[in-house]
């Protein structure tokens, strides 16, 4: 299950133990939506105005709507007992609940008797106090009661009436309070709703018949270009990631509406007495709208970081833009958590609760809040590119264990503060739900094949081979080493599957013969392309030998570039014949949804396909000309592949079983027209020659280093906006696994 799904287990049993610390009947929902916030607002204000009057209480200036003590008692707070103590004398003392009664009475001759009745038992003195009379059985006792007028200034200790002039304001501050909360939790429905919603339905706009050639005009202006300049894939100063501009039109909608929604939607009430000053309750409602929408955001984030994300399944965007959507929501969230924390600081400090920092970091609702700021600050920080590639283990175990305490966090500050009266924990639960689900099916995936064995086999110095028979994959697996990893249990890595093979071959690895080395390859002179030469000519072509085969069941073979941390590890491995465990989740592909855009089949509007891919990259490419069949009399399949060494050309070759003692640039894989080039080519001319020789539309996929990855992406979006072009329409495929 891994330290994610074990910390997640306690989060829950977390969550599930807080029940006995909720005040009162824990409410389901958000306000508005399932929760009724101080109905009716003109018993609650009843109940507001003399709630400070008796001989319970001696601190008559502070609304039980504002004190955290009185709204959700705090669990650590020295006042506890106290509180608990007058709520329940307040709810045995005759005075108090005749006053209350009968201002009931006054003041809600709209509301029905039953409305009533439930705000008596279920929020007002029947909740602490069973034994008392009904509200209906009081205020007609009370109603032949001589009674004066209340003092404020005075206990009360006989039968009053309410002024209507005194319990307007607080009615007034009850509904503008309930308006505003109910405000927040819409506006918070709003930008969780429309930011899962809307790729859904940009998505499905593709099923209608729009024409090709619109299409790829529309995606070489609007969608695949890089937002700024011509890098999208290779990062700007070593840290930023520039988004293309269909990405950049998402992101732009997402700050907006975040921006939108935290400046609009107020209603303030001049000169409250539950408040220091205007700008004391200006700072309460801002900060609590600020967060509400990072409360919003969290489940967001979780939802676009899945592996399992119901959005790959539902539309046809690719797991690298809602990467890229998950990194820019953080960096929100974060904002709106910061923006929220010392708002309220400084709303406290200013505020006639007289708190200074020493005494509000007692708090616990605080500093759990706190400890979710921080938290979602850390997430941000650690997660810059530089860090996130040059050290992945580290980076996952900090996410992982960061994300739970945001989540614990969030959860206790405000259960802490509100008990389970106002369904703010709800996002939380939303939050958890999404991982949970993403977590369980990743376990399943894992599980279902069960441990296998994998056999791994060098290739150069630079890259391995690892078959692991048994299974089948296509697409982005996710292996774990048992042995390798040791006790870093969560720990799994990404990798592309090359294809499928029936035994493993190279037993001793693919060598260079240094004898043959400076041979002129054969055929060289009437098979190197004009783009291609400058590449071939200059180094050394590598005898093949081919290796013994040690006959096993059919399975997935990929081929790996050593790197740091775990490849490092595998590099310097050579299983041979015994093979270690290895856990396999997987795989993830385009077919997980017919939505995906990735299903490369030929059409009468794209008959052909070539492909660009560097080094290891040919992992990327091969499933989509394996699967490029039908109409291939009308259409062409041609790939481009640059190498820093032939071994690997010929571990690939030998999984294929194309390998035919080939020498030159030029190869054929069955129906694939293959060219072969050692380090940089011109894409260019490689790519302009094979479209002037092919009829009707192509699809360009690259799988490459990031420069390739740009480079072919700003030349098809440059031929693809070409007029010219319009009967012979492109479409781009970039296959990365961008972190």
């Amino acid at each position: 299950m891994g330290l994610a799904g074990f910390l997640l287990a306690i989060l829950v049993g977390l969550v599930a133990g807080q029940e006995g610390l909720s005040n009162g009947k824990a409410k389901n929902g958000l306000i508005g939506y399932g929760i009724r916030l101080y109905e009716p607002a003109c018993a609650h204000a009843c109940w507001d105005t003399i709630a400070y009057m008796t001989n319970c209480t001696t601190d008559m200036s502070i609304s039980r709507f504002l004190n955290p003590d009185v709204a959700g008692p705090l669990r650590n707070s020295s006042k506890e007992n106290e509180v608990e103590q007058a709520t329940y004398c307040n709810a045995q003392y005759e005075p108090y609940l005749q006053t209350l009664a009968w201002c009931i009475h006054q003041e809600c001759q709209d509301e029905s008797e039953l409305d009533l009745e439930r705000f008596w038992w279920n929020e007002g003195p029947g909740k602490d106090n069973s034994s008392i009379e009904t509200y209906s059985q009081l205020w007609a006792r009370v109603k032949d009661t001589q009674m004066r007028p209340i003092d404020e200034h005075s206990t009360l200790n006989y039968t009053a009436t309410v002024p209507h002039d005194q319990w307007k304001p607080s009615y007034d501050n009850i509904v503008t309070l309930v308006r505003i909360e109910i405000t927040h939790e819409r506006y918070a429905l709003i930008l969780f709703l429309s930011c899962a919603l809307i790729p859904i339905g940009l998505s499905l706009l593709r099923f209608l018949p729009w024409p090709a050639a619109f299409v790829s005009r529309f995606h070489a202006h609007v969608i695949d270009p890089p937002l700024i300049g011509y890098r999208q894939n290779e990062l700007i100063g070593q840290v930023f990631m520039m988004p293309t501009r269909g990405q950049a039109l998402f992101i732009t909608y997402i700050w907006l509406i975040n921006i939108i929604l935290s400046g609009t939607g107020y209603w303030f009430l001049p000169g409250s007495y539950w408040f220091k000053n205007d700008t004391h309750q200006t700072l309460t409602h801002v900060a609590n709208r600020f967060g509400m929408l990072s409360f919003a955001n969290i489940p967001l984030l979780i939802l676009f970081a899945g592996r399992n994300n119901v959005l790959l399944w539902l539309t046809n965007w690719p797991r690298t833009t809602f990467l890229m959507m998950h990194r820019w929501i953080a960096v929100i969230c974060m904002l709106e958590a910061v923006a929220h924390t010392f708002m309220f600081f400084y709303a406290y400090s200013v505020s006639w609760y007289a708190m200074t920092m020493s005494v509000l970091v007692t708090q616990g609702y605080w500093l759990w809040g706190a400890a979710g700021t921080i938290g979602l600050l850390v997430l941000v920080v650690t997660a810059v590119q530089p860090l996130r590639r040059r050290a992945y283990e580290i980076f996952v175990f900090i996410h992982i264990v960061v994300s739970i305490i945001v989540l614990a966090g969030c959860y206790q500050h405000v259960v802490l503060r509100y008990g389970r009266q106002r369904g703010f924990e709800t996002w939380v639960y939303v939050a958890l739900a999404i991982w949970g689900f993403d977590r369980a099916l990743r376990l399943v995936r894992a599980l279902r094949r069960g441990v296998k064995k994998a056999y791994i086999s060098p290739v150069d110095a630079d890259y391995m081979r690892v078959d692991i028979p048994g299974v089948s994959a296509r697409g982005h697996v996710y292996l774990h080493f048992p042995t390798v990893s040791k006790w870093r249990i969560w720990e799994s890595h990404p990798f592309s599957v090359a294809g499928s093979s029936c035994h493993n071959t190279n037993k001793h690895g693919y060598t260079l013969d240094l004898d043959k080395a400076d041979a002129t390859p054969i055929g060289y002179a009437v098979s190197t392309p004009t783009h291609m030469a400058a590449s071939w000519d200059k180094h050394m072509v590598a005898s093949w030998d081919s290796p013994p085969v040690v006959q096993r069941k059919a399975g997935v073979t990929l081929f790996i570039k050593k790197q740091k941390g775990l490849t490092a590890q595998l590099g310097a491995l050579n299983t041979g014949d015994v093979g270690i465990p290895v856990m396999m989740e997987g795989s993830y592909n385009e077919e997980v949804t017919f939505m995906q855009e990735n299903h490369l089949e030929p059409t009468p509007d794209y008959q052909n396909i070539i492909c660009f891919a560097g080094g290891v990259g040919i992992t990327g490419v091969l499933p989509f000309l394996d699967k490029f069949g039908g109409l291939t009399s009308h259409g062409s399949k041609r790939l481009f592949w640059t190498v820093r060494s032939m071994p690997l050309v010929y571990a690939v070759e030998d999984m294929l079983g194309a390998y035919a003692g080939a020498q030159g640039s030029e190869r054929r894989w069955g129906d694939i027209d293959v060219s072969i080039s050692f380090g940089r080519f011109s894409i260019r001319s490689a790519l302009q020659e094979h479209l002037d020789s092919v009829s009707g539309g192509s699809i360009v996929v690259v799988c490459g280093p990031a420069n390739m990855a740009d480079q072919v992406r700003m030349l098809v979006t440059t031929m693809a906006a070409n007029p010219e072009r319009k009967n012979t329409p492109l479409k781009l495929v970039v296959e990365s696994f961008a972190w």
